[in-house]
């Protein structure tokens, strides 16, 4: 695979989340590093966040699923802004696009005006996730790389990669560095939500998942060399 030039990054809430601050300054600062590292490379970086820090849906049963899921989605707008600004209070130009337009605040997605921001260096944040209930910000991820003709989708979590088994129950677990979308799909690996995976298969859209707390990793996956992250391809 040749050298990424747009990426997708997709970050859950839970990954800027710390304690008792849903969006913890340092992990804010971690963001801009892996921004950073981007703009050095002249890499057009889109994010798709997700907005688990302030709503579960799929896992809260007080309301319906649907209403639940609207309510996620505004999180990840919430998320989305914070993001954005943060970004520009650092120095990197960036711009918010939503699934639904929300006045004064959130333009409505378009492809090409996106990507005229990406062309002009802006980082795009991508909120709202599919802009319709019972699709997780994953499908939004892969829906976007594949609007966007992005090279690579990067999902930022709270492990290195992709073990043979959970790594937060079973210390022995395996990180597995490369393998085939045949190979995580038979194996059962839950890289992403059936419906995310299945889409990124079909279109055979790679995509690297690592921690989101090393920012010093970025290097070993574009350019594919040996690194504590898990590439599926």
């Amino acid at each position: 695979m040749k050298k990424a030039q747009r990426i997708l990054l997709k970050i859950s809430g839970e990954a800027l989340k710390k304690n008792d601050h849903p969006l913890a300054t340092e992990l804010l600062d971690l963001l801009v590093e892996h921004t950073r590292y981007c703009q050095r490379e002249s890499i057009q970086l889109a994010i798709v966040i997700g907005g688990g820090n302030f709503w579960r849906g799929a896992q809260n049963a007080m309301i319906d699923r649907s209403t639940s899921d609207s309510v996620g989605m505004l999180a990840t707008v919430m998320n989305g802004l914070v993001i954005t600004r943060y970004l520009e209070s650092h120095g990197i130009e960036a711009s918010v696009w939503g699934a639904f337009e929300i006045v004064s605040l959130v333009p409505a997605f378009s492809k090409v005006d996106v990507l005229k921001d990406l062309a002009q260096g802006k980082v795009t944040v991508l909120v709202g996730g599919t802009g319709s209930p019972y699709f997780t910000t994953d499908s939004c991820a892969v829906l976007r790389a594949l609007e966007l003709e992005c090279d690579l989708v990067l999902k930022a979590t709270k492990v290195k990669g992709i073990y043979d088994q959970d790594p937060t129950k079973h210390p022995e677990a395996r990180l597995l560095k490369r393998l085939s979308f045949k190979e995580a799909e038979h194996q059962k690996l839950g890289v992403m939500d059936q419906t995310a995976f299945t889409l990124a298969s079909e279109h055979r859209m790679p995509m690297a998942v690592f921690s989101f707390y090393q920012p010093d990793i970025w290097p070993s996956i574009l350019n594919q060399t040996d690194g504590d992250y898990s590439l599926v391809s």
